[in-house]
């Protein structure tokens, strides 16, 4: 009666070689389900259970709301076993956990991992520190490299920037000053050597670096104190009609002639003529009776 009624189902008068005898031994329930409609045979059935029953070997399942801490643990690694290129997020909470993540992203093992390409001499023992930092933030080798040529770029402009302004001070000062900057800026340089100026503000005069308004208020200290009443004498060893001792003039020769750094050598210097005349002058009262 069975056979008959799925005949009667499938097909009032189907035969053996149809394709859905294969279903009469089935329950009628199972059957008459609709997800067997895509099956010819019972070997289409079989095979789609061997594939179901693969798949399912290589499935993962997801750990429920009520799960532990073990669980979780298992879950992940089985995860990252069967799909080798996913890396999970770190607990922000844990430092060593953050790091290990940073290291697979691209973090060097050492601040040195970190290459800085080139850059100027002036800003190497910065790089250096900045190294150690990047490395103590956990920067990946491509966010290194984007800080670093912003920084290196920055002081570049900085630099040009200053360079320029720096020009634009020392041609307001020769245009005011004139023929006079290269003797007051001597007065100013022998100021600062007898009152033991630090090298560093030295080395401001002896390059031109100085800004118009400091080198005005040097002038100005200078005329002040080797003015009327004034206790220093900014030309050394000079008498009241403004000549120099004899020694003092040879004195004065040596220490001008023998500064290779001096103006006095650079003819392209502003100083230059100043100073070539005042050796000349010094020579003249080195000689004198």
């Amino acid at each position: 009666m069975k056979k008959y009624n799925l005949r009667l189902k499938y097909g009032t008068f189907a035969k053996d070689g149809d394709e859905n005898v294969w279903r009469e031994g089935l329950d009628e329930t199972l059957a008459g389900d609709k997800g067997l409609a895509d099956f010819k045979d019972l070997n289409g059935l079989a095979k789609a259970y061997l594939d179901t029953k693969s798949d399912l070997g290589r499935s993962i399942r997801l750990p429920g709301s009520d799960a532990g801490e073990d669980a979780l643990v298992a879950f992940h690694q089985s995860l990252t076993e069967k799909v080798p290129g996913l890396t999970p997020m770190p607990d922000l909470e844990n430092a060593e956990s953050v790091t290990a993540f940073m290291k697979r992203l691209g973090m060097p093992e050492e601040a040195s991992g970190y290459d800085a390409g080139e850059i100027p001499e002036s800003l190497k023992e910065s790089m250096l520190a900045f190294q150690a930092a990047a490395h103590g933030s956990d920067l990946t080798k491509k966010q290194f490299d984007v800080l670093s040529k912003f920084l290196v770029t920055e002081n570049a402009d900085a630099d040009a920037a200053s360079v320029t302004a720096n020009q634009a001070e020392q041609d307001k000062l020769k245009l005011d000053w004139g023929e006079t900057l290269g003797n007051k800026s001597q007065a100013i340089l022998e100021l600062m050597k007898q009152t033991g100026a630090p090298d560093s503000l030295v080395d401001k005069i002896t390059g031109h670096k100085m800004d118009m308004a400091s080198m005005k208020w040097f002038n100005g200290l200078v005329e002040a104190l080797s003015g009327e009443g004034g206790q220093m004498d900014f030309q050394g060893g000079q008498h009241e009609d403004g000549r120099v001792t004899p020694d003092e003039a040879k004195t004065q020769i040596n220490e001008i002639m023998g500064n290779k750094k001096s103006p006095y050598w650079d003819a392209s210097d502003p100083q230059h003529a100043a100073l070539v005349k005042k050796v000349v002058e010094l020579q003249k009262q080195a000689i004198a009776a």
